[in-house]
């Protein structure tokens, strides 16, 4: 109740003391304010953290390194590096004419990355400004979080010999060769401690350990550097040595638990308390230690079809796989005609922005695909909650009806409504019938706008027309979800806070700005950066709408189709090249996910709500 208490008279001071331009305002003054910050932090600040302060303002990675912040900083630096060059290299490129874009997509890409380095220089500024104020007060950074790991992990490595050295001198003749006997077999030393069932899981991984690499394990881990297996095809080769590696890492992680286990079942032995039992360890796996059971299948299924398919696609960028032989070294491996895979270091990436075709296609369906993806979430999110607040008027009858042939487009499965819409504004297709028979192709071919040879409007082949309409019959197709988001939330939106506003004399535009779409926003933030990265990787609508098997980056082309295109689509089979952009597909979605809910208030602020 304090909460919503203090939620109710915030929504009551935000509405009378904000005139209709405040938002603006107070982004502009939050905007401002490490500036104001920095003037506060300089004047406090030692002569040292002065010259420190100056640092950040021109490059905020070296502040971070010199306050001992590594990892911070190096990225920081890494980021001012990677969009800096590429901004310099994009601009030079333009004013020689090694690269020829169209006016708008050029200034597109500008934008994007002239935004993108300020937004690392403004962060990094942030940053350096709040850290010198935290040494200011005495208070301590966090340092660099490798150094941190390695400083915890020597302790406990220190505090594990400690403890093993004390047990062992308090051991018997038993315990001691139990103790040794845990470095060369796991589980075997707890069967004598009754436990049976951790000792039977660690052995049985160390058996089957052992049995898989010496049945193969050790060659697939051999073949993964070198890429080269009789008989066996260089990319499977490169599976099986991730799934070798992977095998590796998690035996070494269960030798030492193991090491662990023994090391506390010999001193409670030696403190003379009895051990668990069977039935205690395995009451326990479906009780307390239930989430460790529960866990299992989901890592799994996680490290499986995601981490090692992440992993091979990583490789695969640094080597010559790639049907492609309008490059020298490129090969598709075929162990029958003694060709293998081999490593080429970074060529592909020389390759995907050294070329001006090869950098002009990444630079045209890049700043669509960031457009497209922009307009296709905030398209739908903000259709969705229009139609839900109308919807959610009391005054509307028949909402029942009005809902269900809302979500008729949810009802079908998705690629068949595309498909339809497809066929309908095809050149011979209904929409352009309709508008020859009403006339509309002789005016267009009247006024210009069309060649008087044809007889149709190619919907499809123009290259703003189409994206206009991809947007639109994404809206019909995606409106319907938010909508029913929507509606469930707005019932949830405490009564309360509408009841204050109304007292307060409140407009429908302030309750909407000051108590509606706040709270909505923010228990819709994870599903907003959900949604923008989906729509960047969103196969279906791009391609049964306008996908064409040519090999080529169509104008209407996003990421995730041009990587199909040159793989599979055209049987071009260009696999290390669309790796290189499914690496740079990763990136952007990874960083603008990351970095967007870190500063949301979903983030922020998330116990209030609870």
């Amino acid at each position: 109740m304090g909460n919503r208490g203090n939620m109710k008279l915030a929504a009551r001071s935000s509405l009378t003391e904000s005139p209709a331009n405040s938002d603006l305002r107070n982004k502009a003054i939050r905007f401002l304010v490490p500036f104001a910050r920095f003037r506060k932090a300089f004047a406090e600040a030692p002569t040292p953290r002065k010259i420190n302060l100056v640092i950040g303002c021109l490059v905020s990675g070296i502040a971070h390194l010199l306050l001992g912040e590594i990892e911070i900083g190096l990225g920081f630096l890494i980021g001012y590096g990677l969009v800096g060059s590429l901004l310099v290299y994009v601009i030079v490129s333009l004013g020689t004419g090694f690269l020829v874009l169209p006016a708008a997509d050029a200034l597109i890409v500008i934008l994007i990355l002239v935004c993108g380095f300020f937004a690392l220089w403004y962060g990094g500024f942030v940053k350096c400004v709040e850290d010198n104020l935290k040494l200011n007060a005495k208070k301590k950074l966090h340092g660099s979080y490798i150094a941190h790991f390695l400083v915890a992990l020597t302790k406990r490595i220190e505090a594990f010999f400690e403890q093993y050295n004390r047990q062992w001198h308090l051991a018997g003749k038993k315990n001691k060769t139990l103790l040794a006997l845990s470095w060369f077999v796991c589980g075997i030393p707890l069967f004598f401690y009754e436990r049976a069932l951790q000792a039977l899981a660690f052995l049985l991984v160390q058996l089957l350990y052992i049995f898989y690499m010496i049945a193969r394990g050790a060659s697939d881990l051999f073949g993964l550097f070198t890429l080269r297996q009789e008989g066996v095809m260089s990319s499977n080769t490169m599976v099986y040595g991730i799934l070798a590696a992977c095998f590796t890492l998690f035996f070494l992680a269960i030798y030492l638990l193991n090491l662990r286990a023994t090391l506390i079942a010999v001193k409670e032995d030696n403190e003379e308390i009895p051990g668990p039992g069977i039935r205690t360890q395995a009451r326990a796996m479906v009780n307390e230690k239930f989430y460790l059971t529960a866990l299992f299948i989901p890592v799994l299924g996680a490290l499986v079809f995601t981490v090692i398919p992440l992993l091979f696609m990583i490789l695969v960028a640094f080597t010559n796989y790639s049907g492609n032989g309008s490059w020298a070294g490129n090969i598709v491996p075929a162990p029958n005609l003694d060709k293998y895979l081999s490593w080429i270091g970074f060529g592909t990436f020389a390759r995907l922005f050294g070329d001006a075709n090869n950098l002009k296609d990444m630079l045209t369906v890049f700043s669509w695909t960031m457009i497209w993806a922009l307009l296709a979430t905030f398209t739908c999110y903000f259709g969705g909650l229009f139609f839900a607040m109308l919807l959610n008027k009391k005054c509307i009858k028949g909402k029942v009806v009005y809902r269900s042939l809302l979500v008729i487009s949810m009802a079908l499965p998705q690629f068949v409504s595309l498909l339809v819409m497809r066929t309908m504004f095809a050149n011979n297709g209904a929409v352009n019938k309709l508008l020859l028979q009403w006339g509309f192709i002789d005016w267009l071919q009247n006024v210009g706008w069309i060649s008087s040879l044809d007889d149709f409007v190619a919907f499809w082949s123009t290259p703003t027309i189409a994206k206009t309409l991809i947007i639109l019959i994404n809206m019909w197709v995606g409106i319907p979800y938010y909508m029913l988001l929507m509606s469930g939330l707005l019932i949830n939106v405490p009564a309360d806070f509408y009841d204050a506003a109304k007292i307060e004399g409140a407009s429908r535009h302030q309750i909407f700005r000051k108590i509606t779409f706040p709270y909505i926003i923010y228990m819709t933030t994870p599903c907003l950066i959900t949604s923008f990265v989906g729509n960047i990787n969103n196969f279906n609508v791009i391609w049964f709408l306008t996908g064409t098997n040519d090999g080529k980056a169509d104008d209407t082309d996003i990421l995730i189709t041009w990587l199909y295109k040159i793989t599979i689509g055209y049987q071009l089979h260009d696999y290390n090249f669309g790796a290189a952009i499914g690496i740079v597909m990763f990136v952007i979605t990874a960083a603008v996910s990351l970095i967007v809910y870190q500063r949301s208030s979903s983030y922020k602020n998330e116990e209030e709500f609870r």
